[in-house]
């Protein structure tokens, strides 16, 4: 019997204990929860980091692309004088051309001419 009493006295000393510990352990599982929360969080925001990173990158790269094309088509009007002068060239050449043709075709004539006359010549 005292045993008993003993226990159930027991049992009223330490419940004032265990209303007291148990919010104190609901509060550190909150602060466990919390700081799970907190870590979940960061990684979502490294990984957002991450992205976001990755796009500037992206945009970096198409910047250089769009940079490349623009010297590119700086660079045609540039090719297109070039081809444009070697045109004026080849012109150039085939009226020098057409022009020892012409001096050809005289110095036949002025030959031609002169044998004629060396014929009559000697005739």
């Amino acid at each position: 019997m005292v045993k008993v009493l003993f226990m159930v006295f027991e049992i009223l000393i330490t419940m004032p204990e265990v209303i007291i510990a148990a919010p104190v352990l609901m509060s550190d599982a909150m602060i466990s929860i919390i700081g799970i929360m907190s870590f979940i969080g960061a990684v979502f925001e490294n990984n957002k980091a991450i992205l976001d990173a990755g796009m500037a990158n992206f945009e970096f790269m198409m910047a250089t692309i769009k940079t490349i094309i623009g010297i590119m088509n700086s660079k045609m009007p540039i090719i297109e004088t070039i081809i444009a002068i070697m045109k004026t060239k080849m012109a150039t050449i085939e009226t020098i051309m057409a022009i020892m043709k012409t001096k050809m075709a005289i110095m036949k004539t002025m030959i031609g001419v002169m044998n004629s006359l060396f014929k009559k010549v000697n005739s």
